[in-house]
């Protein structure tokens, strides 16, 4: 049975239970994130506290606890679920108040949990998948990460009426590409530019997109942070996202259309496929 970790306790996660009345739950008024297991190590733990740490500070809410302790507390919960690879949950928020709009006293303390969940060792090769654009509707701060998530789940669901694996946004106004609705937005773009789109307040900036950046740089894979429309989405050579969990995935199919068809065939000597290699050899070090 898996252990949780919620409010200064560890316990089964059948036990774990928080009130009806946490904003999180009543306004999705919290925080969360996802670290990446692997070999019984986080993955770029710092990089996921500092980005914790931004999204609390943009709400106006603290930490239950101190940075240091939350890093103890994220390496023992792996521990305590003898967990090699997978990934681990966190959620902070506000507090559990009477229902109110206004924020509660700043005496109502903050809930926190972590759950953690059991995978697999990476594959060799880089997941393949399809996806579907659709017109962004969500708030005009997702760079937040909050739980605020309904509309990437709707938007997960339309892709997968359309019988698609992914759901990819974009500006309606502009056809502007941003991201998914879990992960980061690369494009090998026709005239071989490697493109992804600027850090803005319409994007979240992605732990595993900034790793991805790193590496790319270490190893002479040039790219700029640069918008791109679907027209140009549809006609590059390589689509591909980058996540915590799915490190690199490639997009074989955007709308129907085959990416990059003719031109490389993702193979080999693709740029998704060498980022997806440095970043497993990256997980190994």
């Amino acid at each position: 049975m898996s252990t949780a970790y919620l409010n200064g306790r560890f316990l089964p996660l059948s036990q774990a239970r928080i009130s009806i009345e946490d904003r999180g739950l009543l306004f999705a008024d919290a925080v969360y994130e996802v670290v990446c297991v692997a070999r019984s190590r986080g993955v770029d733990l710092g990089a996921h506290l500092d980005r914790l740490w931004r999204s609390l500070q943009a709400l106006g809410m603290s930490s239950p606890c101190s940075r240091r302790v939350l890093l103890l507390l994220l390496k023992q919960i792996i521990v305590c679920n003898r967990l090699r690879y997978g990934s681990i949950y966190l959620q902070i928020s506000r507090g559990s108040a009477s229902r109110a709009h206004a924020f509660p006293p700043t005496s109502c303390k903050a809930n926190i949990f972590m759950v953690a969940s059991h995978g697999s060792p990476p594959a060799a090769s880089p997941m393949r998948i399809t996806a579907v654009t659709l017109a962004d509707t969500r708030w005009a701060r997702v760079d937040i990460k909050t739980t605020n998530l309904l509309p990437n789940c709707l938007g997960l669901e339309e892709a997968r009426v359309r019988g698609a694996d992914e759901v990819i946004f974009y500006d309606s106004a502009s056809e502007i590409m941003r991201e998914s609705s879990k992960s980061n937005l690369w494009m090998l773009s026709s005239d071989n530019r490697l493109l992804t789109h600027p850090r803005t307040s319409n994007i979240l900036g992605g732990v595993t997109r900034a790793a991805v950046m790193e590496l790319a740089l270490k190893n002479g894979i040039t790219y700029k942070q640069e918008a791109f429309t679907r027209k140009q989405a549809y006609e590059a050579h390589e689509l591909f996202l980058t996540s915590s969990t799915g490190f690199v995935s490639i997009i074989n199919k955007l709308d129907g259309h085959s990416i990059g068809e003719g031109v490389s065939d993702n193979g080999a000597n693709s740029i998704a496929r060498k980022l997806y290699e440095l970043y497993l050899a990256k997980l190994q070090a």
